[in-house]
């Protein structure tokens, strides 16, 4: 075998392998702790801009993934070196957490967590809410789905599978009509 088409071959199984198996098995990474998504989340989230009511009073609702008030749920907030603030929500799923800070916050109810941006009241951008929504998932709404969702688990494999099988194929076609 030609060392051009050893080098090509060394690339395939390399970008085959690579492709397959997932980064976090190749870092070994530890699993992550529920309370730290609560202080130090581990991937971006979007920041909701809330607006405080008089007292520093953070108000909101919670919503099951087919927008029911969920009620008697904890709801807990987090703001940087102060105590983690409980509040639990009512039979229509609306809270209120008190004793709030403008600044930074990570709000978290079960194993949802969403970043917010508390303002005093009167100084809130226009595009801050007077509300907070907790939602199961803010990022899928029914009928969406991410396109990258596609490439993981069966569909991946059959895929890698269809690459492994066609290629060779191709290689040996062309290899076959230039003679």
């Amino acid at each position: 075998m030609n060392p051009k088409r050893r080098t090509c071959w060394a690339v395939f199984a390399l970008t085959l392998i690579t492709t397959a198996i997932p980064p976090e098995a190749v870092l070994a990474q530890e699993p992550v702790n529920q309370t730290d998504l609560v202080t130090r989340p581990s991937s971006p989230m979007p920041i909701s801009d809330i607006e405080l009511m008089r007292g520093g009073v953070l108000s909101g609702q919670v919503l099951d993934s087919a927008g029911r008030p969920m009620s008697d749920q904890t709801v807990v907030v987090v703001q940087p070196n102060q105590e983690p603030i409980a509040a639990r929500s009512d039979h229509e799923g609306r809270f209120q957490a008190s004793g709030l800070n403008a600044g930074l916050c990570a709000v978290r109810y079960g194993e949802y967590v969403t970043a917010c941006r508390c303002w005093n009241a009167n100084t809130a951008p226009p595009a801050a809410t007077n509300q907070l929504l907790l939602t199961p998932s803010k990022s899928i709404q029914r009928g969406q789905r991410p396109i990258a969702d596609l490439f993981t688990g069966p569909v991946l494999i059959g895929l890698i599978i269809a690459a492994a099988v066609a290629i060779p194929i191709a290689v040996h076609n062309s290899k076959k009509s230039a003679s």
